[in-house]
């Protein structure tokens, strides 16, 4: 197996998962300024040779590590949150003026999200022939530090479903619970619950036992865990 690295000076280390030898290493193009501080990495579930990179300079990747290059770029700057309205039902909370650098990232079977750092979130919808679509959803207050795909109940994580269900978490101390939905006209998410967790949340997951609950962890020692109806 391999495990993905990511480093302060841009640069993204394969390593062998059995004796940690360095297989590859991945850099940005070399006629870019600057190699700027990757902040999450996500390997595809469908597509287990690209990797998604998000950095701090509000752009995401998608890697193929066995051929070495980017296959695809995604500029956060491009795809903003659609001003008439908040997505998400809220009240919205003050304009953030910081950039959208990514924060975290995480994918399924037909969709990817990278948390961002102007209260927003960008959904990737996978299409046929190599087609990416991009939609910016906001809804917090604060840094979307954490995303998550959640399993549904009876489901199998990461798998083809039809039910698509996004949890994105934030300094704003906030969970948002999404349902992801894709027409003719675009991709969407639609928010289907909120929980006030009360403290800023740094990670999501899975929570076991098969049925559609997760765990946060923020900054505190303890876990907290939540099941969804």
């Amino acid at each position: 197996g391999v495990v993905a690295a990511a480093s302060d000076d841009g640069a993204i280390y394969m390593l062998d998962s059995s004796s940690g030898d360095l297989k590859r290493e991945l850099r940005p193009r070399r006629n870019e300024q600057s190699s700027p501080m990757v902040t999450s990495l996500y390997f595809l579930p469908r597509q287990p040779s690209r990797l998604l990179a998000g950095d701090m300079a509000s752009r995401g990747r998608m890697w193929d590590f066995e051929l070495g290059r980017v296959v695809n770029d995604f500029h956060m700057y491009e795809h903003q949150p659609d001003d008439d309205k908040v997505e998400g039902g809220g009240e919205g909370g003050p304009t953030m003026v910081n950039p959208p650098f990514v924060m975290a990232v995480d994918a399924c079977d037909k969709y990817a999200a990278f948390g961002c750092g102007d209260l927003s979130f960008r959904l990737l919808s996978f299409r046929k022939k190599g087609e990416v679509v991009v939609k910016a959803v906001d809804g917090h207050r604060s840094f979307v530090n954490a995303v998550h795909f959640a399993q549904p109940a009876g489901g199998s994580p990461k798998k083809e479903t039809d039910v698509h269900v996004l949890l994105t978490g934030g300094n704003d101390a906030r969970v948002f619970i999404w349902h992801v939905l894709e027409t003719k006209e675009g991709v969407f998410a639609k928010a289907d619950g909120r929980i006030e967790h009360g403290s800023k949340v740094n990670g999501l997951c899975d929570a076991a036992g098969g049925v559609f609950g997760f765990a946060v962890c923020d900054e505190g020692p303890s876990i907290s865990l939540y099941k969804v109806k």
